[in-house]
Order: C-alpha cells, then structure tokens, then sequence
C-alpha cells in the first residue's frame, strides 16, 4: 500500500457494503454521523473513518461490533452508568 493512505481497505466488497448498511441502518434510527460515512473516492474497499453518535439502546448499532473504520459513541451521565452498560454487553471486554 503507497505511504501516503492512511486507511487501510476493507477485507472484501460485501464487508464494505454491510458497514455502509449498519452506518445507514444508525443513521435511520436516529443516529448522527458526526464524520465520514462514505466510500472514499479510489481503487478498492476503502471507507471513510466513521464515528457515530446519538445513540441509544434502541439503535441497531449499540449492540453490535462495528468493524475499521468505524466506531459508536454513546454517552452516558456517570461511571456507574457506564459500568452497567459495559457489564450487559455480549462483547469480551478488555483492561
């Protein structure tokens, strides 16, 4: 990869498609998609980094791993808030 993309592309064409479905299904629902959320303009699977914020429970995102480049952001109003949804999350944890 020339040293001038700072993005590395994504795996396949159908991984590339079910990101830009999960970030359409966010935004859908309510979400804001605070930067990127497009495919970048060039040879290959290469998608925006994404961040996605304004959600909630309810969004089809909270619950599921997202994969590069893209990332969700809910904010919570303390750290024991934050604490209980970490410990209901399906997914391994790390320290």
């Amino acid at each position: 990869m020339p040293s001038e993309h700072a993005e590395a592309p994504l795996a396949s064409e159908k991984t590339s498609n079910l990101l830009l479905e999960q970030i359409d299904r966010a935004r859908q629902t309510g979400a804001t998609i605070g930067l990127g959320g497009d495919r970048l303009d060039r040879p290959g699977y290469f998608l925006e980094p994404t961040a996605i914020t304004g959600i909630d429970e309810r969004n089809p995102v909270f619950n599921r791993e997202l994969f590069d480049p893209a990332a969700a952001f809910h904010v919570v109003d303390s750290t024991a808030s934050a604490i209980a949804l970490a410990n209901a999350t399906p997914f391994g944890l790390g320290t």
